[in-house]
């Protein structure tokens, strides 16, 4: 029985024969090459253009190139554009690339899908509202891979949605805060000294982020008179997480954000900070602070995410 891994011959001569041995080789290093690299994609960012002429949001997939969730090799050799209409074969703002049984919707997640057919290698670009894919179906792409996401914003004046300013490099993710929420960010309230559970969304505004385990990068401004802010991630339940934020007189969290500056009676003010916390697909995360004032909140804003787009 073969090893998994045959260094490879480098000293061919013109009078070698090849057999079997070597044919099983050359494929089985072959197999053992496409299965390290199976997981990751290479390339396939995007932007979003709302001012096309006759057109609402527009996507722009960038070139790269992956293996496909059955592991067969795709490559999109140049950039692919599509509208949020019906998916349509064709690659241009005219062209529809939401599956069929899809319906498009105001501040809602959508996600990106190469898919590829196998007799000639050629691609295409789907959109879902399902992160799996399982909306994803051309009958002649057969081969399919999750490549990104995306969110609408409100309805546009050609039929279809307007798209949150975001863009994407690589498995980076980046988004215009104030173009996600009405006033920049989540508006929360809460108990003070006391973690408690909260949902990155907000009303009609929907979620913050994509139905997918992602490492978020938060940006969070409180209003004047909170003093400590303390985050903890809920992905995976890894982390326990305390009833309340100051423990024996230690401020506990997984990120800890305080002030060094003293409230007095004739200056409030409040605490600002930037963090990257890994939140779960169900848009969770663990929040508590310690507040001076009367009832103060703060605002989270998403200001991106890395999705690591693994198998």
């Amino acid at each position: 029985m073969a090893d998994f891994w045959t260094d490879p011959k480098i000293n061919w001569i013109d009078n070698d024969g090849i057999g079997y041995g070597d044919l099983n080789r050359i494929e089985q290093n072959t197999k053992a090459l496409r299965d390290a690299t199976f997981r990751k994609l290479q390339g396939f960012g995007y932007s979003v253009d709302n001012a096309v002429v006759g057109q609402d949001g527009v996507i722009t997939i960038t070139p790269g190139s992956c293996y496909s969730e059955n592991g067969v090799p795709i490559r999109m050799s140049a950039p692919f554009v599509k509208n949020l209409t019906t998916w349509a074969p064709g690659n241009g703002a005219t062209y529809g690339g939401m599956a069929a049984a899809v319906t498009v919707a105001a501040n809602t997640w959508y996600y990106i899908f190469v898919i590829m057919k196998p007799s000639d290698g050629s691609t295409e670009i789907m959109l879902d509202d399902n992160p799996a894919g399982t909306n994803v179906v051309s009958g002649i792409y057969t081969e399919k891979r999750f490549i990104h996401s995306f969110k609408t914003r409100a309805a546009g004046g050609d039929g279809s949605f307007d798209l949150v300013q975001m863009y994407a490099v690589g498995d980076s993710v980046f988004i215009n805060p104030s173009a996600m929420y009405a006033d920049r960010g989540k508006k929360i309230t809460g108990v003070n000294d006391s973690y408690y559970l909260i949902e990155l969304s907000a009303g009609a505004e929907g979620f913050a982020l994509p139905a997918r385990d992602v490492l978020a990068k938060l940006n969070v401004v409180t209003d004047k008179g909170v003093r400590a802010i303390g985050i903890i991630s809920e992905y995976g339940d890894f982390f326990t997480v305390p009833t309340n934020f100051t423990n024996g007189g230690i401020l506990t969290g997984e990120f800890v954000f305080n002030s060094i500056v003293p409230q007095t009676a004739g200056y409030d003010h409040g605490v600002s900070c930037d963090c990257d916390i890994m939140v779960p697909a169900n848009r969770k995360i663990n929040i508590a602070w310690m507040e001076d004032g009367s009832g103060p909140f703060l605002t989270l804003a998403v200001r991106g995410y890395v999705d690591d787009r693994a198998i």
